[in-house]
């Protein structure tokens, strides 16, 4: 039997008191929180799918915290500069990682010797929307089913380019697996956005576009890209005619973006609580729903573990096609 004699319950004594003081004051910091801008980093250059997408977010968790985001774009590395800025980042709150499976899934998959630890050193919050994957064309391009495009890439050994967001991102990935899967030869030309890729594929720099749909939607409504196919599971709501990699026979070929709000590792679990669940209230109204949608967005709404379970089986989902093709980011 242990004994517990006045100096020992005294140390108890002071011990728990000392924990109750933490708690006390970590749960009155969260309730003060926020009182100055809080800064939400983005991988990618402007006028990507992830750029676009956090942009919006960023306007209506603004609105539900009560103080300004203000986003910055932190290019380069496939993702690399900004995950390392925010892993390094005081964990209070106030620095935010704002994220797509670019930087957090494929590229690390990718990349080696990363000064960071994506599974580690970042708290998933909120995943905020989804969206869907599309090849199209330059319409000069004279093709107008996925078919023709891997027949003419056949016919023309080479001779094809097709543009992506950048090296090690699941745009590059999706491409290569067309290639892995059709044996066709396809030259992968990288932009350091998904913006960037659109407009040289739209201007006949490059014939082929592998990206996201929201990036390339406006383009396609002029007439100045061709969309072939979508690789989502399901037709999209925002261009239903438009038939999946599935139906055109290519079974498993399924990928999908997604968005989302990471904090870096350390941050007080009460500050978590109340980031995740602002986040998430301000992701759930129809406001935010119905400008996700207007933008060829998928509100989608996942919060803490059930984001990270579904970033884990992404992960691994990546993981089986990057060894299948082989993908160098290099």
């Amino acid at each position: 039997m242990l004994a517990c004699g006045p100096g020992r319950r005294r140390g108890f004594l002071n011990l728990v008191a000392a924990l109750a003081g933490a708690l006390a004051c970590a749960t009155a910091s969260a309730q003060a929180f926020p009182n100055r801008p809080i800064r939400l980093i983005i991988p990618f250059a402007p006028g990507g799918g992830t750029d676009v997408s956090g942009r919006v977010a960023a306007h209506y968790i603004s609105e539900k915290l009560g103080v300004t985001l203000v986003v910055e774009n932190r290019i380069g590395g496939s993702g690399a500069v900004a995950l390392e800025y925010v892993s390094k980042a005081a964990p209070d709150g106030y620095t935010l990682l704002f994220s797509s499976p670019d930087a957090t899934t494929s590229m690390p998959l990718i990349r080696k010797n990363l000064p960071f630890d994506v599974q580690k050193d970042f708290i998933p919050l909120v995943q905020t929307g989804t969206a869907d994957f599309v090849f199209a064309v330059n319409p000069k391009v004279p093709v107008t089913t996925i078919e023709e495009l891997i027949a003419l890439a056949k016919a023309k050994p080479g001779m094809l380019r097709y543009s992506s967001a950048g090296n090690g991102t699941t745009l590059h990935v999706m491409g290569e697996m067309l290639k892995y899967r059709t044996g066709i030869d396809m030259v992968h030309v990288p932009y350091k956005s998904g913006g960037q890729a659109a407009i040289d594929t739209a201007a006949g720099h490059v014939e082929v576009i592998s990206t996201a749909l929201l990036v390339i939607n406006n383009q396609i409504k002029s007439g100045q890209l061709r969309p072939l196919v979508i690789s989502s599971a399901q037709r999209s709501t925002i261009l239903p005619e438009l038939p999946t990699m599935t139906e055109r026979g290519f079974a498993n070929f399924v990928a999908t973006s997604w968005f989302g709000v990471f904090a870096p590792k350390g941050l007080p679990q009460p500050l978590v609580m109340k980031l995740s669940d602002d986040i998430a209230a301000a992701a759930s109204t129809p406001e935010f729903r119905a400008r996700m949608t207007a933008t060829a967005m998928n509100p989608h709404v996942l919060v803490r573990e059930d984001f990270a379970r579904y970033i884990a089986r992404e992960r691994e989902n990546w993981r089986e096609v990057i060894e299948a093709v082989k993908i160098s980011a290099e």
